[in-house]
């Protein structure tokens, strides 16, 4: 989990992530517990240092049963935690077509942002955060320039590719330095 906080005018302060990978499953009833409190412990340390007005997180999408499971005790804990301000879900598509295109993967929103700020980020979630906090931004008017990346996404890369016989060398050398 991650968590990106920005000032009034959208300037970011704070980018971090929540990782709960150094928990072991060593007592399968006690996992999610002992997770979940460290989110809790981890997000009023932040809280408590920078107090936030406003709560805004990705709509949930899961793989599998168990995610979902986690994700939304997790989802729980967060709107307890921010009970006293605004929640708000964003959907992964108005994400990905704010910040580049309906057809983005996550590297795609990160070239994208890395385009428009001078941002490294050392994980998905990181980026993500950031592109949540972007997409909000600009449906509420605070960030008003924003420079989509011309290049294909991924998906549409992947596709081309598929088909170098009809593609020219410099095309597809263009095409592959874009996915490294």
């Amino acid at each position: 989990m991650l968590r990106s906080l920005t000032d009034d005018t959208g300037v970011l302060i704070l980018n971090t992530s929540i990782s709960t990978k150094h928990i072991k499953k060593t007592e399968a009833d006690k996992y999610d517990g002992l997770r979940l409190k460290h989110h809790a412990d981890s997000i009023n340390e932040i809280v408590q240092k920078y107090p936030p007005s406003i709560c805004i997180v990705r709509e949930g999408f899961h793989d599998s049963i168990l995610r979902h499971k986690y994700c939304s005790k997790t989802h729980g804990l967060y709107q307890y935690i921010f009970s006293g301000i605004d929640y708000i879900f964003i959907t992964p598509n108005a994400v990905k077509t704010t910040i580049y295109a309906n057809s983005a993967d996550k590297k795609d929103l990160q070239r994208a942002i890395k385009l428009n700020m001078d941002i490294e980020f050392k994980n998905e979630d990181e980026s993500d955060a950031v592109a949540i906090g972007i997409t909000y931004l600009m449906s509420k008017g605070i960030i008003t320039k924003w420079n989509k990346p011309d290049e294909l996404t991924t998906k549409d890369i992947q596709k081309m590719l598929k088909k170098k016989n009809e593609l020219l060398p410099e095309t597809i050398e263009k095409y592959q330095q874009i996915l490294e």
